[in-house]
């Protein structure tokens, strides 16, 4: 019998902390389709082309907070399964929405590491265009379909740094929120083996049912 994905799951933390790495594991588990940001602005594109001028990029390459709000609204409003989140909610007006959508049936996993972890990380990763969300394998060339592996705009360092600070501003707003004891917020540190931080994961999403 095929596992199913329990309850709308969000997968949160700081850049480079390990979110597409869990997101695939969980993917793999329940067979439920992964969301991310870019997949929420182009489904709602696609339903009002008209939105175009509403999701243009800052000088980051980042759409304004109330674009994504709102693309994560349409995209909502059309969702009739739970689903993996990946990097959503990026606020707490965001959680909101999805606590109102799912009435409760919400589970936040929310990945943390240390600093310098994820600067290392940083550092380290690399991602194929082709492939990408997907995890790059290899050093210079991705095994899955021969393509170059390149670095990540976002990953320049003081792009990096944007990002790590807007996330820790955004995450006191999300706690304070998720403290609300029907939206179950449960801290995994992504310091260890991903095998085991997905195990942590699949104990706090509970059984399928």
């Amino acid at each position: 019998m095929t596992n199913r994905l329990p309850r709308m799951t969000c997968v949160i933390g700081p850049p480079a902390a390990g979110k597409t790495t869990l997101t695939t594991y969980l993917h793999n588990q329940f067979h439920s389709p992964v969301l991310r940001p870019r997949d929420a602005i182009a489904f709602a594109l696609q339903q009002d082309p008209g939105l175009g001028s509403l999701f243009a990029r800052d000088n980051r390459g980042w759409v304004l907070d109330p674009a994504l709000g709102l693309a994560l609204r349409i995209t909502l409003a059309r969702l009739d399964e739970p689903v993996i989140l990946e990097g959503l909610p990026w606020d707490a007006f965001q959680l909101a929405d999805l606590h109102q959508h799912t009435r409760g049936e919400l589970t936040i996993l929310r990945l943390r590491a240390p600093t310098a972890i994820l600067h290392q990380r940083r550092s380290q990763r690399m991602f194929c265009a082709t492939c990408y969300p997907k995890p790059a394998t290899g050093e210079a060339t991705c095994q899955s379909c021969g393509g170059p592996l390149t670095t990540r705009a976002d990953d320049d360092h003081e792009a990096f740094h944007d990002r790590l600070d807007t996330h820790r501003s955004n995450a006191a707003a999300i706690q304070h929120l998720a403290a609300d004891p029907r939206i179950p917020a449960i801290d995994l540190d992504t310091d260890q083996p991903a095998s085991r931080v997905a195990t942590e994961a699949f104990t706090a999403i509970g059984p399928s049912r």
